[in-house]
């Protein structure tokens, strides 16, 4: 098959309904809204109150799918899935949920646009790594979705451990209090990304099932990956490295 089949299967078949033109009209909003919200700032309290709904709901609903991803595939009874997902079909074994988690999950990215919006309306501006990241995830949930990868059980499972801890540490920030373990949380985000390409490698070992859309998902997902932690690593090193050095230079 083809690349241009693959990409016209893609666009004409997605899984669970997500039309490829829902990832452009999102990617639309969300660069349109930052741009028409530019130099807005909204009221501290009633912005502190959406907040700290925001970061405590999000936080609970990542929870929510770790606990449902891991249930489904802790109680599936081969896992060798955990080697040849593909190979699987986790997506259609019957009453899987992985599908609907998987468009839940898609949602999820778009809703978290927000996360910037909320940065804005605080007067200030959102750095690249964060445009990048929000855009990115929405389409290569999308991405992941339509192919019917099994894979992105990965992406779920890894996604979801770091956001019930990442949305709990802004929600205690909404209350004055400022957790010393922000480098731990950053580190762990790296982390995440690194465990992730690992976990993909049996997917570039020749098996025979791992052709087609779900290949290409994952090359895909991938690149986005690589990106996420070239940007994230620099973002680490300005925050928490440069400081410490430059004290150490002028001491």
């Amino acid at each position: 098959m083809s690349l241009s089949q693959l990409a016209k299967m893609m666009l004409t078949q997605p899984s669970a309904s997500l039309p490829v033109v829902l990832p452009i009209l999102l990617t639309v909003v969300y660069l349109g809204v930052n741009a028409g919200l530019k130099g807005w700032t909204a009221p501290r309290g009633p912005l502190k109150v959406f907040s700290i709904v925001h970061n405590a709901g999000m936080s609970i609903f990542s929870a929510i799918m770790l606990v449902k991803t891991v249930t489904f595939l802790a109680g599936y009874p081969d896992k060798s899935f955990i080697v040849y997902g593909s190979c699987h079909d986790l997506m259609d074994v019957h009453g899987s949920p992985l599908e609907m988690l998987a468009t839940y999950f898609f949602w999820s990215k778009a809703y978290e646009f927000i996360d910037t919006w909320i940065v804005i309306l605080k007067g200030k501006q959102p750095i690249f790594l964060q445009t990048f990241h929000h855009v990115g995830a929405v389409w290569i949930t999308w991405v992941l979705t339509a192919a019917r990868a099994d894979s992105i059980y990965i992406f779920i499972v890894l996604n979801s451990t770091i956001h019930t801890i990442m949305y709990f540490y802004y929600f205690l920030t909404c209350f004055g209090y400022r957790p010393k373990w922000s480098v731990l949380l950053t580190s762990m985000q790296i982390a995440q990304f690194i465990i992730g390409l690992a976990s993909s490698i049996p997917y570039f070992i020749g098996l025979p099932c791992n052709v087609g859309l779900h290949y290409w998902a994952i090359v895909a997902n991938n690149v986005y990956v690589v990106a996420l932690v070239i940007l994230f690593v620099s973002f680490f090193r300005n925050k928490y490295l440069a400081g410490k050095a430059a004290k150490a230079k002028a001491s």
